[in-house]
């Protein structure tokens, strides 16, 4: 389904949505071309800029490279997410697909926080407007791959306020 991520709506959708890579120039830096796993966060309601970013015709060519977002198994009931899932060549979260993608060499890109993470930030109570959070301390399982398969795994933060 890579005609889905040519239709003139995607180039529309991608006038508004846009990233910055951060240089942490005291790191080796990663290439577009290296096997990695980015973890993206927050999730939010749904992880949008990363679901946008893998639907990009220029993704391949991004400062990321070509990567295949980690969607919840859950996604698979909803037809149309469904549908757009496929056409970004998604891969199922579970602990076999994803092992099994980056054994193939593919680079992933997961929002580890998940569900729970949706429920953090702004208007929960504790946080002000404009603030938004992430889980981590208890979702290291994408690290653990990235040394199972000596990849370096790339932090990212994004945005759709």
């Amino acid at each position: 389904m890579t005609w889905f991520k040519n239709l003139p709506i995607w180039r529309s959708f991608h006038r508004y949505v846009d990233y910055t890579v951060v240089d942490a120039s005291r790191r080796r830096q990663v290439t577009p071309f290296e096997q990695k796993v980015l973890g993206i966060v927050p999730h939010g309601l749904m992880p949008y800029p990363l679901a946008l970013a893998a639907a990009s015709p220029e993704a391949e060519r991004s400062a990321f490279g070509r990567f295949r977002v980690v969607a919840a198994t859950a996604t698979k009931v909803l037809p149309g997410l469904a549908a757009f899932i496929r056409s970004i060549d998604g891969v199922d979260a579970s602990r076999a697909s994803v092992d099994a993608a980056m054994a193939a060499g593919q680079s992933i890109a997961v929002a580890p926080g998940g569900i729970e993470e949706m429920f953090v930030g702004f208007p929960s109570r504790g946080w002000e407007k404009g603030e938004e959070g992430a889980l981590l301390s208890s979702r290291r399982g994408f690290l653990k791959l990235c040394v199972k398969h000596g990849v370096p795994a790339v932090p990212g933060a994004s945005s759709v306020g």
